[in-house]
């Protein structure tokens, strides 16, 4: 991103994590993108809001809280927290102190000399092991090839580690792996939006792979969970099995060869925004009915967006990953 426009969204954070109670919404209809404001939401609750990507006005004031009707897991952001940090760096990782996560701007499928696309991470607040986040992007170029997945990282990821998070864990031993996810997709633009919100897990023979991508230091495999898509977006390969009943719900597998790896993709038949699973469920299906080696180690939990072209934002108000 250049450093001009990256400038301009450091200043408008500033000035949303600078406001104080006097402040309230304001009714502009365009705004400058990723541009950040306090607002007053429902039952006059303080929280935030951020302008779309396309400048076309503000998306929903949120207070960051979770009703009750919608589970157990609950984050309430004050206005003053709503955005702690934010990059647009190319692969950037940003992470708050203490903490067991790392969000990262993983733009891994950028084509050499695209200067037109630009994407973005913020951190909200963090309470206990459950946190807030979200990114924006505008993805130029092909409609068929994945340009990024900005993603929050728990665990291994190619030199990203955390000491604690209960990772690894061997597939026999069985380990409850819960999870809670509430998020919201906001396409903007008028051009083609292609993207999924996915988990993605890594698998490795050895418990304690380091970031040199030789060996056995390589993922043997992919395992991704699929909870919302747009209707064009299907995983790599083909499916093998569907309709399977795990976790509360139904699957479809499809399997594909991602040289070097094998990936499993469980895309969930009916989508959702909101979830709570124990994902040992579905890797005990692959050992137990695909033949994967269940000596092999659970060393990642990632979740984040599959982003393939247009422009957009994924917002989690949100998420927890909790090894037992």
């Amino acid at each position: 991103m250049r450093k001009a426009e990256l400038l301009v969204l450091m200043v408008s954070l500033q000035a949303a994590l600078a406001c104080d109670s006097s402040e309230t919404a304001s009714p502009a209809t365009a705004c400058t993108p990723y541009e950040t404001q306090a607002c007053l939401g429902v039952g006059a609750c303080r929280g935030g809001q951020l302008c779309l990507s396309d400048g076309s006005g503000w998306t929903a004031c949120d207070c960051g809280s979770i009703a009750a009707s919608d589970g157990p897991t609950a984050l309430a952001c004050g206005a003053e927290q709503k955005v702690s940090t934010l990059a647009c760096d190319d692969n950037v990782s940003i992470r708050q102190a203490g903490s067991k996560y790392w969000i990262n701007d993983n733009v891994w499928g950028r084509t050499t000399g695209d200067t037109d696309s630009m994407q973005c991470i913020w951190l909200g607040c963090e309470s206990a092991d459950v946190i807030a986040w979200g990114t924006s992007w505008s993805w130029k170029g092909s409609r068929s090839s994945v340009k990024a997945y900005p993603s929050i990282i728990f665990g291994w990821s190619w030199g990203l580690k955390i000491q604690d998070t209960g990772l690894p864990v061997a597939l026999y031993a069985n380990h409850s792996l819960t999870t809670g996810w509430r998020f919201t997709v906001r396409p903007s633009g008028e051009e083609p939006f292609r993207m999924n919100v996915s988990y993605d897990l890594w698998l490795h023979v050895i418990s304690t792979p380091d970031a040199s991508n030789v060996g056995d230091n390589v993922p043997t495999d992919e395992v991704m969970v699929w909870l919302y898509r747009t209707d064009d977006v299907t995983p790599l390969g083909g499916p093998v099995v569907s309709g399977i009943p795990l976790a509360g719900t139904t699957w479809d597998l499809w399997e594909g060869q991602a040289n070097p790896w094998m990936t499993h993709s469980f895309v969930r038949t009916e989508l959702v925004t909101n979830t709570e699973l124990d994902l040992r469920e579905l890797l005990g299906y692959l050992v137990s009915e695909r033949g994967l080696d269940g000596r092999k180690f659970l060393t990642s939990i990632q979740a984040g967006s599959e982003v393939f072209v247009g422009s957009g934002q994924l917002d989690t108000s949100a998420y927890y990953v909790r090894v037992q």
